[in-house]
């Protein structure tokens, strides 16, 4: 599936968060972002 650019502002807990998950997984920090809309979309499927 084709991938577009989205700009968003995040608390700087979650910056920190992400950035060490990554660093410690070695897994792009754009994935896990892609997991979480993902897992808030189905949470959300109903009203869609």
């Amino acid at each position: 599936m084709p991938k577009v650019k989205l700009f968003v502002m995040v608390e700087e807990a979650q910056d920190c968060s992400i950035r060490l998950l990554h660093e410690r997984t070695r897994v792009p920090m754009s994935v896990y972002i892609r997991e979480a809309l993902d897992d808030l979309i189905e949470k959300y499927r109903p009203i869609l």
